[in-house]
């Protein structure tokens, strides 16, 4: 059941945190932060399916895509909070990731009879990179059996799935749009589905949101290491992407700090807090923030940082994740004969 309200052009966020923020890839989040500037066409909708919450930002005017600096599109933010804790909550979860990547594919391509390219981008050696690469570990692949098995294609009602990893520059060699390029030049599927980390504002968030768009992406842009983008344009195919924040730069890590220290002086009942807190709050303001994030920069504290155990929440999301993506490209086969051709 789905409960849904929209709100147009009208995106809030703390003002004594915006101008404090670092890098993000989460629209919603960089909406957020912008929610100051005088400019139109956004529309935020938010909605909650068996108790997740999703909340989908419509970018819709060129002025808007130039301040937020995202594509004009979709992009459906999933919160995934407790879906690790609870296997209820788990498998709501999945049914709302898969909900909502049925909806892009549908939208895109227009049918159920589909082929489909699984990239898996990201650095498997790389935990916090590693969303993609793990995802694809999980992923039903099924041209092989269509080109070598046509009765039994057929008699399972396959969708014609192909999947890859295709490393990072480092690695290879070779630019990640390059190889990609090339697949679909060969394979010609319908829809490319990309598989990504991304970088978040909140610490909280990470590895607890998921972000479903159809706009495509640009490879290592949430640590600054922007490569070329894959989209329409680039591939020649429609392209949805996902992604999971997974690291935090430490710009934002500070500016939390200082406002989680702010909240606690203002609450406080100490007359000494409380003069803290007016100081403080008086001295903070965007040059302020602006003054800290440049000294940030020029030290050797400039990191990204990821959860302890990173390990553990990757494993987590990438099978979330490749349970939804079996459920969206095969949706004529049971989850158990998933699992039994999987194994």
């Amino acid at each position: 059941m789905y409960n849904l309200y929209i709100e147009e052009e009208n995106i809030s966020g703390d003002d004594n945190m915006n101008f404090f923020r670092g890098r993000s890839d989460v629209a919603v989040e960089i909406a957020e932060t912008n929610a100051s500037r005088d400019f139109q066409g956004i529309k935020k909708t938010e909605f909650s399916n068996k108790g997740i919450d999703v909340t989908r930002i419509d970018i819709l005017s060129d002025r808007a895509s130039e301040i937020l600096q995202k594509d004009k599109g979709r992009y459906i933010t999933i919160n995934l909070k407790n879906s690790f804790e609870d296997y209820s909550v788990f498998e709501n979860a999945v049914e709302t990731v898969f909900s909502e990547i049925s909806s892009v594919i549908k939208d895109l391509i227009g049918k159920d009879d589909f082929s489909a390219i699984i990239v898996g981008l990201g650095n498997v050696d790389l935990t916090s990179d590693a969303i993609g690469p793990d995802t694809i570990k999980g992923i039903l692949v099924t041209k092989h059996i269509r080109e070598n098995l046509p009765q039994v294609y057929d008699s399972m009602r396959f969708n014609s799935v192909t999947a890859i990893s295709p490393g990072v520059l480092g690695q290879t060699g070779i630019e990640s749009s390059v190889i990609v390029k090339a697949v679909c030049g060969e394979v010609k599927p319908d829809i490319v589905i990309l598989i990504d980390s991304l970088a978040s504002h909140y610490p909280e968030k990470l590895c607890g949101t998921v972000q479903i768009s159809d706009t495509g992406i640009s490879p290592g842009s949430g640590v600054g290491n922007s490569r070329e983008k894959l989209n329409f344009s680039t591939i020649g195919v429609p392209v949805m992407t996902i992604g999971v924040p997974t690291v935090v730069d430490t710009v934002t890590l500070t500016g939390n700090v200082i406002y989680q220290i702010l909240e606690k002086l203002r609450d406080g009942t100490d007359k000494s807090e409380l003069s803290i807190y007016d100081n403080l709050s008086s001295a903070w303001n965007e040059s302020t923030a602006d003054i800290l994030k440049r000294k940030i920069s020029e030290t050797s504290l400039d990191f990204i940082v990821t959860p302890k155990d990173i390990d553990c929440l990757v494993k987590k999301v990438s099978h979330l994740l490749s349970i939804s993506l079996n459920k969206a490209l095969h949706n004529n086969i049971s989850q158990e004969d998933i699992n039994a051709l999987l194994n």
